[in-house]
């Protein structure tokens, strides 16, 4: 399990906004990946995503992920076609005073045991760190 949060003066509201837009996945993907969007990328339960990733010199992976548990505190993807044996991403908005918190809790198994499991939280957590960063500039640059 890996598990990032972050606190953001910002309106819950504005978070949940940004994580259903359809500019969020590109958005909010580190410069080095090359990601394709292909389908539709909207947040509904039963959606089908389906996105490609490259970080060079690795070949294109593709990935179809299942939105599921919509609601206003957030939604769920569940990989069906993954690099991971197993992922599951729990996308979680919640009110926290005068802003709001975004959580992030991955389920995830990767290939490669013990060592493909050490190698994809470091990946991780240097995916979300950038992705909240990421998130925390768009919210407080759309409140100046």
């Amino acid at each position: 399990m890996f598990q990032k949060s972050l606190r953001i003066s910002a309106p819950v509201e504005e978070l949940r906004a940004l994580h259903h837009s359809a500019a969020a996945i590109p958005q909010l993907t580190p410069p080095f990946v090359q990601i394709r969007v292909e389908g539709d990328p909207a947040i509904r339960d039963g959606n089908l995503q389906t996105i490609k990733s490259r970080v060079w010199p690795m070949p294109w992976q593709n990935w179809k992920a299942r939105i599921s548990d919509v609601g206003p505190d957030g939604f769920t993807d569940t990989a069906e076609l993954s690099p991971f044996q197993f992922f599951r991403h729990r996308h979680s908005f919640l009110a926290d005073g005068d802003g709001c918190r975004l959580v992030d809790a991955i389920e995830y198994r990767a290939a490669g045991g013990w060592i493909g499991n050490q190698i994809a939280r470091l990946v991780l957590t240097g995916l979300f760190a950038y992705r909240h960063i990421v998130t925390k500039r768009l919210l407080t640059r759309a409140r100046s």
